[in-house]
This record gives C-alpha cells, sequence and structure tokens, in this order.
C-alpha cells in the first residue's frame, strides 16, 4: 500500500505535466488569435509557427519529467528505510521494543537454543522451602472442670447453713441442715427395737442349744431381729437426707437462701465449682478438624488479664461435626493453681496447627492462565512451565503445592522468574539479570510463629 507522501510525491510531478499539457493546449488557441490576425496583416493561411513551438516543448518535457518522478521516489523510500531503522533502534533502547512472535511450539524443545531467539532478561528468586502451618483464634466460654448445683434431697425447714459465699469445701463436708428431729426420734426408736430383737434372739439361741426351746421359735426371733436392722437402717437414711453435703472437693458460690427457709429437691442452694482447670470449649472449622491433635498445646487471653497469656492443651475433641455450622467441639483444658481465672470468662484461644512442608515464591512471580497458577522456572538455562496450586499468602509470598506436571518437581533453590515474565515461551534462552544466586539462599522450613501470626 502507497503511503501518503509518496502520493504527495506522484501529484506534485504529474501535477507539473499536467499544468504543462494544460499550457499546451492554450497555446494553440492563443497562436491560432495571433496566426490569424498576422494572416490578416500578411494575408497567408500557413500554419503558425507558435504553435509547432508549444508541440516541441511538451514532447521534449515528457522524459525530465519521468526522470524527476523516479529520483523523487527513489529518495522517499531511502528515508522511509532510514526512519523505520532509527525509530526501531529508539524503541529498542527504551525497552518498548515488541518481544518477536514465537515460534509454533513443537512437541521437544530444544535445551539452551532458544529457537533461534535471542536471550531474554529475567530477574529471578530462588524458592524456598516453608511450613503450610495455619493459626487460628477462637472464642470460647470457661466452665470449671467439676461444677455441681446443691439441691436437697427433700422438703424441709433450713435449720443451718455450714457455708459462705468463697469458701472452700472439702469433699463430704456439710453444707446445710434442714430440721430433723423426728427423723433423729425415728433412728433413736430403731436402734431401741433392733436392741430388744438382738436380746430375744440370744435367749432364743440359749433355750434352743439346751433343748428346752422349739427351733420355729428361733427362726421368728432372727428374723425380727433382721428387721430391726433393716428399720434402723432407714432411719439412719432419712436422717442422713436431712443434710446437704459437697460431693466432692471446690469452692461454693453465692446463695439464695436462707436459715428459716423452707425448701424443696427443685429449689438450688449454690454452685459448687472445682477451678483449680477450667475447660474453655471452642467450636473449630471443618477445614481444620484433620489437623486437630488431642493434647497439642494452645494459648489462651482474657480481657480480665490484658497483655497475659495462658498456657493450656487441648482436652476433648467431638467425635461428629455439627451439620449446621461445618464445625466440631473442642474443649481445651487451662490449668489455674494460682486460681485467678473463673468459670464464665471469655477466652481467645490461639491454636497452631501444623501444616506440611511447601514450595515458597515471590507473589509477583505467579502467573495464571485458565487451566489455573503456573510459575516459570530456570532450568538448563532456559525457561520451563511449572503448574502450582496457591495454598496461601503472607508476608508478600505465596505458598504453593506442586502439581507434578514438570519433572523434576519443584525444590528449594529453584531459580524462579519474578520479572521479564511476558517475554518467555517454554524453552527460551534467559538472561539473569540479578536475583537469588541459587540453592545457596534457599533456607529450610520457616515456622508460623517467625512467619509471622496471621
Amino acid at each position: 500500500m502507497e503511503r501518503p507522501y509518496y502520493r504527495d510525491i506522484i501529484m506534485l510531478t504529474t501535477g507539473g505535466v499536467r499544468r504543462d499539457e494544460a499550457a499546451a493546449e492554450r497555446e494553440p488557441g492563443e497562436a491560432m488569435r495571433m496566426s490569424s490576425a498576422g494572416g490578416e496583416e500578411r494575408g497567408g493561411g500557413a500554419e503558425p509557427s507558435t504553435s509547432r513551438r508549444a508541440r516541441g516543448r511538451r514532447m521534449a518535457s515528457w522524459p525530465l519529467q519521468i526522470l524527476l518522478s523516479a529520483a523523487l521516489l527513489a529518495l522517499a523510500a531511502l528515508g522511509f528505510g532510514w526512519g523505520e531503522s532509527v525509530l526501531a533502534g529508539g524503541l529498542s533502547r527504551l525497552g518498548l521494543a515488541e518481544a518477536p512472535e514465537a515460534a509454533p511450539a513443537r512437541p521437544a524443545p530444544q535445551r539452551g537454543r532458544g529457537a533461534g531467539r535471542s536471550a531474554a532478561p529475567v530477574i529471578v528468586a530462588a524458592a524456598e522451602a516453608a511450613r503450610n502451618d495455619a493459626r487460628l483464634e477462637l472464642t470460647g466460654g470457661a466452665v470449671a472442670a467439676k461444677t455441681a448445683t446443691l439441691r436437697a434431697l427433700v422438703e424441709g425447714r433450713v435449720r443451718e447453713m455450714a457455708f459462705a459465699p468463697g469458701d472452700r469445701l472439702e469433699a463430704g463436708a456439710p453444707a446445710l441442715r434442714l430440721e430433723d428431729r423426728r427423723e433423729r426420734l425415728a433412728v433413736s426408736r430403731a436402734e431401741a427395737a433392733l436392741a430388744e430383737a438382738r436380746r430375744r434372739l440370744a435367749r432364743a439361741a440359749e433355750l434352743r442349744a439346751s433343748g428346752a426351746g422349739a427351733s420355729a421359735v428361733l427362726e421368728a426371733v432372727q428374723t425380727e431381729a433382721a428387721l430391726a436392722e433393716i428399720a434402723l437402717a432407714e432411719a439412719e437414711e432419712a436422717l442422713a437426707d436431712r443434710m446437704v453435703r459437697a460431693p466432692f472437693a471446690g469452692v461454693i458460690s453465692l446463695s439464695d437462701i436462707e436459715i428459716g427457709d423452707r425448701i424443696t429437691p427443685a429449689d438450688a442452694i449454690a454452685a459448687l465449682d472445682d477451678r483449680s482447670r477450667l475447660l474453655v470449649e471452642i467450636a473449630a472449622p471443618e477445614t481444620a478438624f484433620g489437623r486437630l491433635r488431642q493434647g497439642a498445646p494452645v494459648a489462651a487471653r482474657t480481657v480480665a488479664y490484658p497483655g497475659e497469656r495462658f498456657a493450656g492443651k487441648i482436652a476433648e475433641i467431638d467425635s461428629r461435626l455439627d451439620p449446621a455450622t461445618r464445625s466440631v467441639r473442642v474443649r481445651v483444658e487451662i490449668q489455674n493453681e494460682a486460681d485467678r481465672l473463673r468459670p464464665g470468662m471469655s477466652f481467645v484461644i490461639t491454636l497452631d496447627l501444623p501444616g506440611e512442608t511447601v514450595i515458597a515464591a515471590p507473589e509477583l512471580a505467579l502467573q495464571w492462565e485458565r487451566e489455573g497458577a503456573y510459575l516459570w522456572r530456570i532450568r538448563d538455562g532456559a525457561a520451563e512451565r511449572a503448574p502450582v496450586r496457591l495454598l496461601a499468602r503472607e508476608g508478600g509470598r505465596a505458598l504453593l503445592r506442586d502439581l507434578g506436571a514438570a519433572r523434576p518437581a519443584l525444590a528449594p533453590g529453584d531459580l524462579i522468574v519474578v520479572e521479564g515474565v511476558q517475554r518467555l515461551r517454554e524453552g527460551r534462552e534467559v538472561r539473569l539479570l540479578r536475583g537469588a544466586p541459587g540453592r545457596e539462599r534457599s533456607s529450610g522450613p520457616r515456622p508460623a510463629a517467625e512467619r509471622g501470626a496471621r
């Protein structure tokens, strides 16, 4: 296709020819007028000399115009080629020149040759090994390791309260006594009946041994003695029911019961807590279930003591997940020997869940396509595509898992292209500008504490 200035040059040259032709067309008329005027003067009809001179000039100008047009076209072509080369050189020095189109992919590209193209300049960094550890912070409420609500077994009037709020009671210690005068009398009557039954049993046994007593009498007395023993046991049990005792050692809470109140088994007397250990129940997400381990250490903090952390461990893990929330109940145990913590406090539990060792690379090196994420790895001086799966981002790095499509698999110390990926094609040679020197820069897995808690 002709350039615009080519059309200008052609118009310039041909325009001169057309102007000469127009002038030549005008000259015969002028010559005729002049000849007619001269003929009138001279009285002759011969062809004017002016017309012959115009035709001669017109025929003589064609070769000159053709030469002039050819020269101008040659100069224009030379100028265009020089300008294009200068422009391309300037763009390449500025780094704006377009990369050459990639050659059609071949089944097995040759390493180190780059299909005849120049080496692409790239900036690289060394891949590192990292731990894909996870940190969860979950909130829960604390309960005592053992807790009970004291209640009376029978109905009655409160006669005595053996505690004050906050007192520590030992296991079996009395806490409250109901009115028990009738029960005590019943015990005394049962004791007397049992004593009388035992005396009669002794006399019957002596008579039977001497042959004066019948065996039937002895058996009847034995039955009476056994019934007396049962009656005494029932009376003592009824008396014991009038006393409320601590089922285990713990601290008793506030009570709304006063001496003289009449209570029933439905009335709560007070709460007894063994708070030497606290249990905090949390709901862990389903994604963390596979990493939970019974006995794993945890850290806990509460707003009651800002800036302090309390050590604990995972005590219990539920055997099933809640289908509505897709979470699992986990109980965390916190030691409370100093008795600073209380049931009902809210805690933030920090769980450090161990993960697997994965590859870490700068986030800038991660590329995406329809099939997923990938990296450009440098192997044998050429670029190689390595498909990966993104696991997490942290601290400007991407934690990745090699999908196994590239052989050998990604390893710590492999050179990963960070900048210059736009020029890369599979198997193209590269020229390293700067970056990590290679495997000597690689390091071992970094724990979550060094990478920073999320």
